[in-house]
C-alpha cells in the first residue's frame, strides 16, 4: 500500500517537474521574438518623438518655434494690411486757378488749366501764362491766395514762381511753374481749393521817349534857375 502510495507520488512529481521544464523551454523559444517586439517598440518610439517634440516646442515655446510661428502670422497679417491700404482708392478733389493782373501791368496773365483733379498725397504740377506786352522790362512780384483759409494748411508748395520776383523784357511770354501737393489728413467737409495768383509789376527800364521828357525837363529848370539866380518867388498872399 505505502509502495503505491509512493509511487503515485513521485508520479505526480515527475510529471509536474515535466510541466515546468516544457513550460521554462517554451518561455526559452519565445524569448527572441520578444526581442524583436522590443527592439521595432523601441525605433518606432524614437521615430514618434520626433513630431511629438515639435508639437511641444510650439506649444511651450522652446527653441522658439512658437515665437517663430507667431512672428509668421504677424507677418503675413501686416502684408494683407499694407495691401488692403495700397488698393484702397485716393480720395480725389478739385483745384482752380485764378489769375488776377494788378493796375499798371501791361500784358497778359493767366492759368495754363483753370481746373484740375488732383489726388490727395500726389504731387501736382501745372503753370501760369505771363506776357509783357509794354516796350519796356518789368519786374512782377506774385502774391498767392488760397481759399477757403483752412485748406491752407494741408497745401505744401515745391515749386511756386512766387517764391521770387520775376523779370519780364519787352514782349517776353514766359511759363511760370506751380507744383504742390494736398495733405491726406484735408478734412472731408472740403472738396476744393482755389489757388488765386495777384500779378504786381515794378517798371525797371522805363522807354527811352521818356527818358529824354524827362532829361529835357531837368535841362528847363536848370536855365530857369541860372536866370533868377536861383532864387525862387513866392506870390503874395
Amino acid at each position: 500500500m505505502d509502495k503505491q502510495m509512493d509511487s503515485k507520488t513521485e508520479s505526480n512529481r515527475s510529471q509536474m517537474d515535466s510541466h515546468k521544464s516544457s513550460q521554462k523551454n517554451k518561455g526559452i523559444s519565445n524569448l527572441p521574438a520578444k526581442l524583436v517586439m522590443v527592439t521595432f517598440a523601441m525605433f518606432g518610439f524614437g521615430f514618434a518623438l520626433i513630431p511629438l517634440y515639435e508639437v511641444f516646442c510650439e506649444v511651450t515655446g522652446i527653441n522658439g518655434r512658437g515665437f517663430e510661428r507667431q512672428e509668421n502670422t504677424i507677418t503675413t497679417s501686416t502684408s494683407s494690411t499694407v495691401k488692403t491700404e495700397n488698393t484702397l482708392p485716393s480720395r480725389r478733389i478739385k483745384a482752380q486757378f485764378i489769375a488776377m493782373p494788378q493796375t499798371g501791368f501791361s500784358g497778359d496773365f493767366y492759368p495754363q488749366s483753370t481746373e484740375l483733379q488732383v489726388d490727395l498725397s500726389s504731387p501736382v504740377s501745372t503753370a501760369y501764362i505771363a506776357r509783357n506786352a509794354s516796350n519796356h522790362k518789368v519786374q512782377l512780384h506774385a502774391v498767392p491766395s488760397i481759399s477757403p483759409a483752412e485748406a491752407a494748411t494741408y497745401v505744401t508748395k515745391m515749386e511756386c514762381f512766387c517764391f521770387q520776383e520775376q523779370f519780364l523784357e519787352s514782349d517776353q511770354q514766359r511759363e511760370m511753374g506751380l507744383t504742390f501737393s494736398v495733405s491726406a489728413d484735408l478734412p472731408e467737409h472740403i472738396n476744393k481749393i482755389t489757388f488765386s495768383y495777384s500779378l504786381y509789376p515794378a517798371v525797371v527800364d522805363q522807354p527811352e521817349a521818356t527818358a529824354k521828357t524827362e532829361s529835357k525837363s531837368i535841362k528847363q529848370n536848370e536855365t530857369s534857375d541860372e536866370i533868377t539866380g536861383g532864387i525862387s518867388y513866392e506870390p503874395n498872399t
